[in-house]
């Protein structure tokens, strides 16, 4: 899958130098409301990638952009939760 570029606005880096809290904070930067559970969470199912920095998880802006942007929609995991929880018709 090809990741669209950044926007020109947008300083993407390939140095992992935020901290979780700093992703979330990058996140909402960029208007994508996220949670610190949810980066470790995603993390941990090794969806979003990171480096461990003298005993830290570090992202890389670059790291960042590429997973948000590769996400599917919100819409389409709805779609995905209403047709497999059993609404039945008749």
């Amino acid at each position: 899958m090809r990741v669209p570029d950044p926007p020109a606005h947008l300083d993407v880096s390939p140095v992992p130098d935020k901290t979780i809290a700093d992703a979330v904070a990058w996140y909402a930067t960029i208007g994508v409301p996220v949670t610190e559970r949810w980066i470790k969470t995603v993390t941990d199912r090794r969806e979003l990638s990171c480096r461990i920095v003298a005993g830290r998880r570090m992202y890389a802006t670059e790291e960042l952009w590429r997973f948000i942007v590769t996400r599917p929609t919100r819409t389409a995991g709805a779609a995905r939760y209403k047709n497999t929880k059993g609404n039945r018709t008749a």
